[in-house]
């Protein structure tokens, strides 16, 4: 490390290490033992902001890990990787190289994006979220397109889009402006002066500032374009673990209006909580209720432990029918699928094959699904549209005749476009051209004679 990243290597009940995660090196701060509490940082700060959580949650019987983000204290500082989704894959591989399986992730402001970003591309290695002072994603993208409050809030970070000039700005006048904005987004009153020495010494550090723009440079450069897109329909499939969201109430950075709604992407338990006298720093400016309150959610509130299969591998708390609608606790049904790992690719698509013609194909896009999740980026195009086209059977099993056609397209049309870019013969038995045609033949015929006449054998489309 370089002379200047010493100012982050902060002495406590804690230990600085190295992890090394999706081609990046990153500084952690670490202390205790028992399962993992993932600590994400926002901006301007640094892994230190969590001081009192660190103590806290370890005193507890948990293993905590407070990470520099990419770009921010002792971790690399590479030129490009400031996306949600590779930012998500730092995460993601954290967790990985702690040895772990799984972990409690915990983030604020840019760390809870990241939070909601890694659950909901990751769902089999976040076991609970807690996100601080940062609406879901797709709520923050509607936000700063359609609503005055949160533009005239956000005005700081179309100024960000600036080259040069911002980073001057911040680090000007030994990072003054630093401590200027944490003031203007906390609570009238609240001031830290350690804080705030240590967040300007950190953005001196050469290369910081710059990072720390790139993240607010991507977010609104990429509301037109297709990466942001791409980003948000990933990020629309939601969240499936029991998720805390933490908002203060005097926050001058997210306004309250914005931060709510985020129940609408959680597809588990969710817990919303407005802290009357806090500003947008939750962590820093009431430590003591949000230690409380991160424990009472952790231990006291914690769920009844998922149900396993014989290999150890979560199973899904409620039976389905065969079309896939839950039934109700106790009534006995089809067996939840296991959510992870995923089969091998033609293991995935024979056992798909088989749901799909014993009339299963919401079973047949679990196992599909689980293979896109896993999958190489160059091949996620090709297994997230065969999920897609099973999806599309399912609503038509269902009676929904409007989303099947929808996700019959959008499926063939995905698995189209791998094809065109994999030219070769097809992988693991597929029968690509056939399969193309069944879909849209079906998903045409759905648009002009709707539902009539529609049999099984109709949604027996041929995978290989």
């Amino acid at each position: 490390m370089v002379e200047q990243e010493s100012v982050v290597l902060v002495e406590g009940p804690w230990t600085h290490r190295e992890i090394s995660a999706n081609g990046a090196r990153f500084h952690a701060a670490e202390t205790g033992t028992g399962p993992l509490v993932l600590l994400l940082h926002g901006f301007p700060e640094f892994w230190w902001a969590w001081r009192s959580q660190l103590v806290a949650l370890s005193e507890a019987g948990f293993r905590v890990v407070a990470p520099d983000l990419r770009g921010y204290g002792a971790s690399d500082k590479p030129p490009r990787g400031y996306d949600l989704l590779t930012l998500a894959e730092d995460v993601a591989g954290m967790v990985r190289a702690l040895g772990e399986r799984e972990a409690v992730v915990v983030g604020h402001d840019w760390g809870a994006l990241l939070g909601w970003t890694v659950a909901t591309r990751h769902p089999q290695i976040v076991r609970r979220l807690a996100v601080l002072s940062m609406p879901h994603p797709l709520r923050l993208r509607s936000a700063i397109r359609l609503h005055p409050v949160q533009l005239r809030a956000s005005a700081y970070a179309l100024r960000f889009q600036l080259p040069r000039l911002p980073e001057r700005w911040l680090t000007r006048h030994d990072a003054v402006n630093v401590g200027r904005l944490m003031a203007a987004w906390t609570a009238p009153g609240w001031s830290d002066a350690e804080a705030s020495r240590r967040y300007r010494d950190a953005m001196g550090i050469p290369g910081v500032a710059h990072s720390a723009l790139e993240y607010y440079r991507w977010f609104v450069r990429s509301l037109p374009r297709p990466d942001g897109a791409r980003a948000a329909r990933l990020l629309a499939a939601g969240v499936r673990c029991p998720t805390l969201q933490v908002h203060g109430e005097l926050d001058g950075c997210m306004p309250t209006a914005t931060a709510i709604g985020g129940g609408r992407y959680v597809e588990a338990q969710y817990d919303w909580r407005l802290l009357s006298g806090v500003g947008h720093y939750p962590h820093e400016e009431a430590p003591e209720r949000i230690n409380t309150l991160l424990l009472n959610w952790l231990t006291e509130r914690d769920p009844v432990p998922r149900d396993r299969d014989e290999r150890g591998r979560p199973r899904n708390a409620r039976a389905r029918d065969a079309s896939g609608r839950p039934l109700p606790r106790g009534v006995p049904g089809r067996s939840p699928s296991p959510e992870a790992p995923a089969l091998p690719p033609a293991e995935a698509l024979a056992e798909a094959q088989r749901l799909i013609e014993d009339g299963e194909p919401f079973a047949a896009h679990e196992v599909l699904e689980a293979v896109w999740k896993q999958a190489p980026a160059t091949q996620r195009e090709l297994w997230r549209g065969l999920a897609q086209i099973a999806v599309g059977l399912t609503h038509a099993q269902r009676g929904n005749a409007t989303g099947a056609i929808r996700l019959l397209r959008r499926g063939a049309d995905r698995v189209a476009g791998y094809a065109a870019l994999s030219p070769g013969p097809p992988q693991y038995g597929l029968t690509i051209d056939p399969l193309l045609e069944q879909a849209r033949s079906l998903a045409d015929r759905l648009g002009t004679q709707g539902l009539s006449g529609l049999s099984r054998e109709d949604l027996r489309l041929a995978l290989r």
